[in-house]
């Protein structure tokens, strides 16, 4: 058991023994709060549980510029010839007022003496998936004459999209993808349809859930 003295001049009981673990040597001789130990220990306690508790790591905060530039690092593992570019102005106007951001850039092929520009791919922040998601819907198909849109199996809502003819307008790339997925709307454009696919499973793959 504690010993402590009942001392009147001191108001309180003292502690007689200041090495034993429920006495505090700077109480020695002094008031003494009976409560005081029983509180520093349950705070040990708690914060030693605190310690021992795994920890959620949290993921940070995705943009279109980390996940395209996360999907140029992906596409090199498969097309060590397909480098991503992205000093490019994204100029063309946002999908719909709820955009928040943009960013874009191309893809080329450096293995042949001349430089070839394979596509281009944008990736578009939407303020909530519920308005991204009713874009898709609304809004995806909606292309110029001269384009066949058809569903396309990515795992999320997606359009493939191709040019058939446009009379007097040389048109480089040819094929598109369109997917959203989350708040994000991705659009990917390019001369062939293997290279296209590439790419929108690269950038899909860097859109977390």
């Amino acid at each position: 058991m504690k010993e402590f003295e009942n001392r009147p001049e001191w108001g309180a009981f003292a502690c007689l023994d200041s090495n034993r673990i429920e006495c505090d040597p700077g109480l020695s001789g002094r008031e003494v709060n009976p409560g005081y130990s029983r509180r520093a220990m349950r705070s040990l306690f708690l914060f030693s549980i605190l310690l021992m508790t795994p920890q959620t790591p949290v993921k940070p905060a995705q943009s279109p510029k980390t996940i395209l530039e996360g999907a140029a690092l992906d596409v090199l593992k498969t097309a060590p010839e397909m480098h991503f570019g992205s000093g490019v102005i994204c100029n063309f106007p946002p999908l719909m007022d709820e955009q928040e951001s943009l960013y874009c850039g191309i893809w080329s092929d450096d293995s042949a003496p001349t430089p070839t520009i394979l596509g281009w791919a944008s990736v578009h922040q939407i303020i909530n998936s519920e308005v991204a998601s009713r874009w898709m819907k609304n809004e995806a198909t909606r292309l110029p004459p001269g384009s066949v849109v058809v569903p396309y199996d990515l795992g999320v809502p997606a359009y493939l999209s191709t040019v058939q003819s446009l009379p007097r307008v040389r048109m480089t790339f040819r094929v598109g993808i369109t997917f959203g997925k989350g708040r994000f709307i991705v659009l990917v454009s390019g001369t062939s349809k293997v290279d296209v696919d590439r790419v929108a499973r690269a950038v899909l793959r860097q859109i977390s859930n």
